[in-house]
């Protein structure tokens, strides 16, 4: 669950920067 939930976070965060976050 933990690393479920800290994966979504990590492709979250690269997502904004590919949004230029």
């Amino acid at each position: 669950s933990d690393t479920t939930t800290a994966f979504s976070s990590v492709a979250h965060i690269c997502r904004d920067v590919n949004y230029g976050w």
